[in-house]
């Protein structure tokens, strides 16, 4: 995971750096064992996938379950669980996970329990890029986290109310970002100021 600094830089704030690659139709080609080959030894987790194209569902399903739970309960991983926001947290990600299953990649048990873990964990200070960019007023990954995931849950005809809320909410900040383009982040926080005294907005 990473962010984006005040300078522009990016930052790196956990010590994974796995990159996992394969062909789509889980292949072992002469092209993939050449690029695995070169993989080796570059200073990261470089790791051959035979079901490449679950394994990014996987990723994705991950990804959209923290981006949601943190940005509709507006804390670290953590903060929700103190505040009873557990159920909530495990009722996201079998959002995310249907709509996995429902596209033909259901997620691995093992990785459902892997994640169910790390999105309710006490203490957990974890965050998400897209909950750290909507603090700071930053421009926002809404459509491609969020809002395709969503638009595959309708064709597929499976419920997402959690879901579909997170999308609303992320559409209210973008549109309300795109009318002011302010600098100031807290425009976004749910703190206005009306010129004599202010007031709590409620936003995402």
């Amino acid at each position: 995971m990473g962010r984006i600094d005040e300078e522009g830089r990016i930052v790196q704030m956990s010590p994974l750096h796995q990159l996992t690659y394969g062909e789509t139709d889980g292949t072992r080609s002469a092209r993939i064992l050449a690029l695995d080959s070169v993989m080796q030894g570059v200073g990261f987790d470089a790791r051959l996938s035979d079901a490449i194209l679950l394994d990014m569902w996987e990723k994705w399903v991950f990804l959209a379950s923290l981006g949601a739970v943190t940005c509709l309960m507006r804390g670290s991983i953590g903060d929700v669980a103190a505040a009873g926001g557990k159920a909530v947290a495990l009722a996201i990600v079998a959002e995310c996970a249907a709509i996995a299953h429902a596209a033909g990649y259901a997620p691995r048990p093992a990785f459902l329990t892997e994640t169910r873990a790390q999105l309710t964990a006490d203490g957990s200070p974890m965050t998400s890029s897209l909950y750290r960019d909507l603090n700071q007023g930053h421009a926002v990954e809404a459509d491609q986290i969020i809002g395709d995931l969503i638009a595959r849950a309708r064709a597929s005809a499976t419920p997402t109310p959690l879901l579909e809320a997170v999308g609303v909410a992320l559409k209210l900040y973008e549109n309300r970002r795109a009318k002011a383009e302010p600098t100031d982040p807290r425009a976004f926080s749910g703190e206005v100021d009306t010129g004599s005294r202010k007031e709590n907005a409620t936003t995402l």
